[in-house]
């Protein structure tokens, strides 16, 4: 009885979650999932700032603001004010009693529209890689949320000394993934680039075309896998501002029959599954919802061991090669197709090489993988908990 009492007692709480989009990001894929998760416990509404374009699925009440992300500065100042304005009516309509948002953007229009709810903002990279107007506005959302999670335990550390928050009001909890979808989704046939996946030689990346992911080391790194004859291509799903670019430098390595940029597809699992190995060249990272989904799948991963998550994720007892392979963080410089490798790059190449080259090693952290996926399917409670307590 007393059970049944607390479990109407959850569902009679209205959550709110607020982000950016339901397209494109590792953050919104995260925010459709924690919505789903939390609607076995509560009354949850999923609240984006524009929903024309949706790639994640979910169970949940969507309210679409309908205030289109623009690049034009009054525009800007314009739907920011409104936003503000929108999500207190709607906070107040709905008697919300807690908002967990994800992102700069989403993260400052929650504090600023405050009303009785409890306010919870997601960090979910290294901020100070983003910029000064970034730093500033996130130092002074963590002032005023009542709560402050961040997807790994290094960079709650770093916040909690850098801005001198309470340690109690930070909590670090991790991405998940949803091995069930997952699961189902990597059988599906492949339909589309049939001729690249036919024999499954093939290293495979996911991630947007921007500077953050430093696919421009990868290519170049794979560049000395191609040049070795060893009969491997690279694939890249993704889509951003910097495809042209990647391409340019492909094209400039000749590197068109062993190097694909891909368009982002809503199913990358199905190629996940058709692929060897799995590789994150990211110069700054959360928790990287693309290596917990290839780890899912069963895939060997090579990661950069940049700030933050990717450690934590790979790496246990401060060794470098536990759960997957870790290498040295890339830095941020672009090169072209005339420069030599960086040493960085040229360690890169040699993980993913010795990868190929050794079936036993890549079948070993396939298992590797399979053991360490079952600690992230399940944060419902920790968020919960987030949620429940001061």
């Amino acid at each position: 009885m007393g059970r049944d009492f607390i479990e109407t007692s959850l569902k009679e709480k209205n959550i709110m979650i607020l982000t950016t989009k339901l397209s494109n990001g590792g953050a919104e894929k995260a925010a459709s999932l924690l919505a789903n998760n939390l609607s076995k416990k509560y009354n949850v509404y999923l609240t984006v700032f524009d929903n024309s374009t949706q790639d994640y699925e979910t169970n949940v009440d969507i309210i679409d603001l309908k205030t289109r992300i623009t690049s034009n500065i009054f525009k800007k100042i314009f739907n920011f004010i409104k936003r503000i304005c929108l999500l207190k009516k709607i906070k107040k309509e709905y008697k919300i009693d807690c908002t967990i948002s994800f992102l700069t953007g989403p993260n400052l229009v929650n504090v600023l529209s405050k009303e009785k709810d409890k306010t919870i903002v997601s960090i979910r990279n290294n901020i100070k890689a983003k910029g000064k107007i970034h730093i500033l506005v996130n130092k002074y959302v963590m002032k005023k949320a009542d709560k402050v999670v961040t997807v790994s335990k290094d960079m709650r550390e770093y916040y909690i000394k850098k801005y001198k928050i309470s340690p109690k009001k930070v909590c670090a909890i991790y991405n998940v993934c949803d091995s069930n979808d997952i699961s189902i989704k990597a059988e599906e046939k492949i339909d589309k680039y049939q001729e690249i996946f036919e024999y499954e030689k093939v290293v495979i990346s996911l991630g947007r075309f921007i500077k953050q992911k430093g696919m421009w080391h990868l290519i170049r790194a794979f560049s000395k896998i191609v040049k070795e004859n060893l009969d491997f291509k690279l694939v890249i799903f993704g889509r951003g501002k910097e495809r042209k670019d990647l391409q340019k430098l492909v094209d400039e390595l000749e590197l068109n029959k062993s190097v694909f940029l891909l368009d982002y597809v809503s199913n990358p699992y199905k190629y996940l599954k058709k692929s060897k190995i799995f590789v994150n060249s990211s110069l700054y990272e959360g928790c990287s919802n693309a290596i917990l989904e290839a780890m899912c799948v069963g895939l060997p991963i090579v990661a950069t061991d940049c700030k933050y998550g990717n450690r934590e994720i790979l790496c246990l007892n401060n060794s470098n090669e536990e759960f997957g392979i870790l290498v040295p963080a890339l830095d941020n410089k672009y090169y072209n197709s005339k420069d030599p490798l960086t040493k960085e790059e040229i360690e890169l190449y040699e993980a993913i090489k010795k990868l190929i080259k050794d079936e036993n090693l890549r079948e070993y952290y396939r298992q590797k993988s399979k053991e360490r996926i079952k600690y992230f399917l399940d944060n419902t409670e920790e968020w919960q908990e987030c949620i429940e307590k001061d």
